[in-house]
């Protein structure tokens, strides 16, 4: 509406650039074309169109109830929904019912623990992979080289689906033989070779040009080729076409002022720690030494009044499970509100307290921040 679109500083359209195995599977046509609605699709049609993936939140429902259909096996790679995930009794409830469950890692996790296989994958420097810059709005895609070979029977994450869609007769959807296959055609898709691409690194190639105000002769990528502030596509979705005013969240103290006389703070569910990205990191020494602990900050007044020392365990308690971490007390956090960090571990693990019930309407997205809790002194 400012006019702060397709200008340098501004925000920048730019064609796509896939980097990796499955964003570039799903660019091609023939995926699109035999690509099955997920157990999401029609709830959620939303996420489904422009994400070609179901709501993950939705995961461990469907598990436990077989709705719309069952799903009995699971692969997972490079992550631990047992501590992104909301609802984490619940969802490991789900992973317990599974018939089949694989996780590929560089560690055992606690997730992979619940895992009937467990394999080990490659990082980023046992492996040569395109990557792109298209989070920050660059026309630019790189190469990271490999420096030493995978040890033992290390693959990578593409190397795994390649094998796996060879062993299942998925080779139209997955046409490759092996990585250097993929990378190669990858390269082709944006019209440059592996060694002009080696070339480039790290600093990058770029695969389009730049430019300014391209929309001024090709339009947007929209039904009517314009800026669509009333979007004709979530009507015909049964979802408002024009941006809602503000709607209280599914739980709040004004529509269950109940829950909040015995759940009297919220809770911001999903703070970060510098140290730490997501759940990572926290096995590495130097990092753990400067950040030991969960900390849950807590204001001095709501300190006192639950008469928690700083640097006390304490306990969390939501009306759905309860956690426990130290105290950080700080004047930064505003009386009545606690920060907890996310990515923990056992009884540390903040999606114990959250809820993959009341998911928001449209994307399914879980109330992760401002849900109700309660402090405990522990005895």
């Amino acid at each position: 509406m400012t006019g702060n679109i397709e200008i340098d500083g501004g925000n920048k359209l730019i064609p796509h650039a896939p980097s990796d195995l499955l964003r570039f599977v799903y660019d091609i046509p023939e995926y699109h074309a035999n690509h099955k609605p997920t157990f999401t699709a029609k709830k959620y049609p939303l996420w489904e169109e422009f994400n070609n993936s179901p709501v993950t939140h939705c995961l461990a429902e469907t598990i436990l109830t077989d709705d719309p259909y069952p799903i009995r096996g699971f692969i997972c790679q490079g992550g631990n929904p047992l501590r992104s995930f909301p609802n984490t009794n619940k969802f490991k409830r789900a992973m317990e019912k599974l018939e089949f469950l694989l996780v590929t890692d560089i560690f055992m996790t606690d997730f992979a623990e619940y895992a009937d296989i467990v394999l080990p994958a490659t990082i980023s420097i046992e492996c040569e992979w395109a990557n792109s810059y298209e989070q920050a709005h660059l026309p630019l895609v790189g190469i990271s080289t490999k420096v030493v070979d995978p040890p033992g029977e290390c693959w990578s994450d593409s190397k795994f689906w390649i094998e796996l869609a060879k062993k299942m007769g998925y080779t139209e959807a997955i046409p490759y033989q092996d990585d250097d296959e993929m990378l190669e055609d990858i390269c082709k898709s944006i019209g440059v070779t592996r060694e002009k691409l080696r070339e480039e690194s790290p600093q990058g190639y770029w695969y389009a040009p730049k430019t300014n105000k391209e929309y001024e002769t090709k339009g947007f990528d929209t039904p009517s080729g314009k800026v669509e502030i009333y979007s004709a596509r979530l009507e015909k979705m049964g979802i408002p076409p024009l941006p809602i005013p503000y709607e209280e969240p599914s739980i709040s103290p004004i529509n269950h002022p109940e829950i909040f006389k015995e759940y009297p703070l919220f809770c911001i569910g999903a703070a970060r720690v510098e140290e730490y990205e997501h759940t990572w990191a926290r096995n590495i020494h130097s990092l753990r030494r400067r950040v030991p602990d969960p900390l849950v900050d807590i204001h001095p007044k709501d300190a006192e009044k639950y008469k928690i020392e700083n640097g006390e365990w304490c306990s969390i308690e939501s009306p759905n499970g309860k956690i426990t971490m130290k105290a950080n007390i700080t004047e930064d956090m505003k009386e009545g509100v606690i920060a907890v960090p996310h990515g923990w571990g056992g009884e540390s693990n903040v999606n114990v307290l959250t809820s993959d019930e009341n998911l928001g309407p449209y994307i399914g997205a879980a109330l992760m921040r401002g849900f109700p809790c309660r402090l405990i002194k522990n005895k």
